[in-house]
């Protein structure tokens, strides 16, 4: 909707501007997880190269850094999870475990009886790998970082938003009509909800008082 209005203004074209008002903004929620230096991927990734990081340390600098913020929580019963309040509701992520999936690594124990394999191809695929598993230490005190799964899936994310940029994209919306997955049982419900959050009524409003249809001046001209 912002993409929509702020091209209208350019174009200095009058509409009606509370569209999209009710629908939800999604850029704090990605400032918790992706903003450099302490987005929650990037106090992951910090944490993952310290030797001696925990889960409990990643945890604490969460809540460190995102404690004021209106859609972030941490436990009151004290268990190590932390909420973030997306579009869609509430979610909550339980910390054990993070920093070593995170890291994906493959245990000594692996590489060494892959890396022996008689078979050229594995062997040299794990020599390969055997020496990223163990993490050099820099003067801070810091492993030197390496590729992780939050730093990979980033830099996934930013490569198909800029193909999307570059083309023309329509996207197809799917409604289940139950949570049960029942045949012939529509929860009006459950339906609605899912409407409201994918922000389909601002979408039909919006194309009503909109204009949908968009021609190039050169393409307008000749018609």
């Amino acid at each position: 909707f912002r993409i929509e209005q702020q091209e209208y203004a350019k174009e200095k074209i009058e509409w009606t501007s509370d569209i999209g008002r009710s629908s939800s903004d999604n850029q704090p929620i990605l400032d918790i997880l992706t903003k450099r230096s302490y987005g929650i991927f990037h106090l992951l990734d910090d944490e993952c190269c310290f030797p001696k990081g925990t889960d409990e340390s990643f945890l604490l600098k969460c809540h460190y850094n995102h404690i004021d913020n209106p859609l972030y929580s941490k436990s009151k019963s004290h268990e190590p999870e932390f909420c973030i309040r997306h579009f869609g509701g509430p979610v909550w992520y339980e910390v054990p475990g993070f920093l070593e999936k995170n890291r994906d690594t493959v245990k000594g124990q692996v590489t060494n009886l892959f890396k022996d394999n008689q078979n050229p191809v594995i062997a040299q695929m794990f020599k390969a790998r055997s020496a990223t598993v163990s993490l050099p230490i820099e003067n801070d005190g810091k492993a030197q970082k390496s590729a992780t799964v939050s730093s990979s899936f980033i830099l996934s994310m930013n490569m198909l938003i800029q193909k999307l940029s570059k083309n023309k994209a329509h996207f197809i919306r799917c409604i289940k009509p139950n949570q049960d997955k029942i045949p012939s049982n529509f929860d009006l419900r459950f339906v609605s909800e899912q409407i409201r959050r994918l922000g389909f009524l601002d979408t039909v409003k919006l194309r009503r008082v909109g204009y949908p249809v968009k021609y190039v001046t050169k393409d307008f001209t000749f018609r």
